[in-house]
C-alpha cells in the first residue's frame, strides 16, 4: 500500500484516523496499540510474507535492549554488540547475501549456488530506526523503554516505515507517551500530505515517463519496440527528468510522512530542504534526506572522529561513510560507485575550498547531515561558507558555482539510476558527446530489424510532451513558494492569504486526486531501500 494510491487515500487512511480518533485522549495506551495494529496491517498489506518477520525483530529488539539496559560492564557492551550483529545480519541476509555470493561466484574456481531472496520492503529504514533505538540506549544507561508497544509503534509508525524519514527515538518518545488532539496540527498535516501528493502524483510520476523512457534507451537501445538511439540531448534530457523524478518523489513522500505524523499528533523532523538551491556540495548533503545522513554522522562518522582527526584520518572517516551511503541504497556497484563519486567530490571541497570550522559538522552532510547554524533557540551553529562567498559583485562566480552543483548532481543521478557500470559509463560518454567511443545505443537493434527512432526525434518528442513538468519541477526545486507565500502575506495580509492558500490547497488536492483515480501502481523510489 502507497500513500498514494486509492486504497491508503480513500479507505485505509479515513478509516484509521476515525478510529484513532474516537478513542479519547485519556485512553492513550489504547490510542497507541490501534496505532500499531494499523500500522502493521499497512505493511501486512503491501508484504504479508514478511510481516512476522518485522513483529519478531520489533519483539526482539524491545526485549535485549531492555534486558541490556539491566546490565552494566563487559554483559552490558556483550548484549548491545548481539543486538547490532543481529539487526545488521537480518539486514545483510536480505539485502546483500545474494549480492555477495553472485561476486563471490565470479572468482577462479567457485560455483555457487545464489538463491533468490525477496527484499522486505523499507528493510533499510526501519533496522536503522531500531539500532538508532539500540545505541542511544546503550549510550544512556536506564533509558530503555519498558512498553514493547511503544518501542513496536516507534519502529513499526507507518507514516515513516516504509521510506522513512529515519526518526530518533528520543525525538518521538515523549510524544508517544504524552499527546492530544491539537486541530492546527492537524490542519497543517493534511496540507502538508496534499503539497507532498501533488509533488509525487503530478510532477515526480510523470518526470518518470521521460526518464524512463531515456534510460530504457540507455538500457536497451530501443524505445516502443523499435531500434533507438542514445544521443546527447536525449541523454541530457533523461539526466534532467530523473533528477527531478526522484527529488519530487521523495521529498514528496517525506512531506506525506510529516504531514500524516502531524495529523495523528506526531511532530517529525524535516528531512529535505531545496538541496538544488545549494551553493555547495557540502550544504547540497545536508538539505537532502536529512535523517540518513544524520544517522550515518551520530553512528558511524563522529564515532570514528570524525574531523577532529588528521587530514588523512579525517579522509578514511568519509570514504567509510560514503561506502555505507552507497551500500545502503543497494547491493550493486553502480551504488558503490555512486558513494565512491561523492566521497571524492565532498573530499576535494573540504579539502581545498571549505573554511576551517571549530564545530563538527559531519562528513559533508554525511549523505544528508544535518544543517546547523549557530545563535538559533534549538542550539544550532551556523553553517560553513565557501571562499569566495556569495555577494553583489560575484555574481557570476555565484552563478557558475550552482551550475557545477547542479551539474556534480546530474552526474550522479546518471550513476545512481543505471543499472549497471557499462550502462553508466555509456550514458556519462553520450552526455558529453562521446557516444561513438562505445558505439551506437541502436545500431545492434537496426541490424536486428525494426526502424531506427533518432535520437532527435525522441529528445523532441519528449520535450514537447513534458517540457511543462521540467519548467514546473526546476522551477518548483528552489525556495520560490516559500518567497511567494511571504510576499503574499506582506502585500496582502494574513487573512487573505490564509483564503489563496486554502483555495490553492482545494485545488492542488482535487488535481492530485485526478491524477491518482486515472494512474496506474507507481510505488516511491525509495520504497526499494
Amino acid at each position: 500500500m502507497i500513500f498514494s494510491s486509492v486504497t491508503f487515500i480513500f479507505l485505509f487512511l479515513p478509516v484509521t484516523l476515525a478510529v484513532y480518533y474516537l478513542i479519547p485522549d485519556r485512553h492513550l495506551r489504547i490510542r497507541n496499540a490501534f496505532l500499531l495494529l494499523a500500522s502493521l496491517f499497512f505493511y501486512w498489506f503491501g508484504e504479508p510474507r514478511f510481516v512476522f518477520l518485522m513483529v519478531g525483530a520489533l519483539v526482539l529488539n524491545w526485549g535485549l535492549t531492555l534486558w541490556m539496559d539491566r546490565n552494566t560492564g563487559a554483559a552490558r557492551r556483550t548484549i548491545f554488540i548481539a543486538i547490532v550483529a543481529g539487526d545488521l545480519s537480518l539486514l545483510f541476509v536480505y539485502k546483500y547475501l545474494g549480492f555477495a555470493l553472485e561476486n563471490l561466484d565470479r572468482l577462479p574456481g567457485m560455483s555457487i549456488s545464489i538463491p533468490d531472496i525477496a527484499l522486505p520492503v523499507g528493510i533499510s529504514f526501519f533496522t536503522f530506526q531500531a539500532l538508532s533505538y539500540v545505541i542511544d540506549v546503550y549510550r544512556r544507561p536506564g533509558s530503555a523503554e519498558k512498553s514493547p508497544v511503544n518501542v513496536a509503534l516507534y519502529i513499526s509508525m507507518f507514516p515513516q516505515l516504509i521510506a522513512g524519514p529515519i526518526v530518533r527515538f528520543g525525538d518521538v518518545a515523549e510524544q508517544i507517551r504524552v499527546r492530544r488532539q491539537d486541530p492546527n496540527l492537524f490542519a497543517w498535516g493534511v496540507c502538508r500530505f496534499i503539497q507532498g501528493l501533488g509533488k509525487k502524483v503530478i510532477i515526480a510520476n510523470t518526470a518518470a515517463s521521460a526518464a524512463d523512457a531515456v534510460f530504457g534507451v540507455s538500457a536497451s537501445g530501443t524505445y516502443m519496440g523499435g531500434a533507438a538511439e542514445l544521443t546527447t540531448d536525449l541523454a541530457w534530457v533523461g539526466a534532467v527528468a530523473f533528477a527531478i523524478q526522484i527529488y519530487f518523489d521523495f521529498s514528496g513522500y517525506s512531506d506525506m510522512a510529516i504531514g500524516l505524523g502531524a495529523m495523528l499528533g506526531f511532530r517529525f523532523r524535516e528531512n529535505f530542504n531545496y538541496p538544488y538551491a545549494s551553493d555547495s556540495l557540502t550544504q547540497y548533503w545536508r538539505r537532502w534526506n536529512i535523517s540518513l545522513g544524520t544517522w550515518f554522522r551520530d553512528y558511524v562518522y563522529i564515532p570514528m572522529g570524525g574531523s577532529r582527526v588528521t587530514t588523512g584520518r579525517h579522509m578514511f572517516n568519509l570514504l567509510v561513510v560514503w561506502l555505507l551511503t552507497g551500500l545502503w541504497h543497494g547491493a550493486s556497484w553502480t551504488f558503490l560507485a555512486w558513494g565512491l563519486y561523492w566521497f571524492a567530490l565532498v573530499a576535494v571541497e573540504k579539502l581545498f575550498f571549505e573554511k576551517k570550522t571549530t564545530v563538527d559538522r559531519g562528513p559533508g552532510g554525511g549523505a544528508g547531515g544535518l544543517a546547523r547554524r549557530s545563535g538559533t533557540s534549538d542550539g544550532r551553529i551556523r553553517e560553513s561558507h565557501i571562499a569566495d562567498g556569495v555577494s553583489h559583485n560575484k555574481l557570476a562566480k555565484w552563478f557558475a558555482r550552482h551550475c557545477y552543483i547542479i551539474l556534480v548532481m546530474l552526474v550522479g543521478s546518471v550513476i545512481f539510476r543505471c543499472g549497471s557500470l557499462p550502462q553508466a559509463g555509456h550514458y556519462l560518454l553520450s552526455m558529453a558527446g562521446l557516444s561513438g567511443l562505445t558505439g551506437s545505443t541502436g545500431a545492434g537493434a537496426v541490424a536486428a530489424g525494426g526502424a531506427l527512432v533518432t535520437g532527435d526525434q525522441l529528445t523532441l518528442f519528449l520535450l514537447r510532451e513534458y517540457w511543462y513538468v521540467m519548467l514546473v519541477g526546476a522551477v518548483l526545486s528552489f525556495p520560490v513558494v516559500p518567497a511567494a507565500g511571504a510576499w503574499l502575506k506582506e502585500k496582502l495580509g494574513d487573512g487573505w492569504y490564509q483564503v489563496i492558500f486554502g483555495v490553492t490547497m482545494v485545488l492542488l488536492l482535487v488535481i492530485s486526486l485526478s491524477f491518482v483515480i486515472k494512474g496506474g501502481y507507481s510505488p516511491f523510489i525509495y520504497f526499494q531501500f
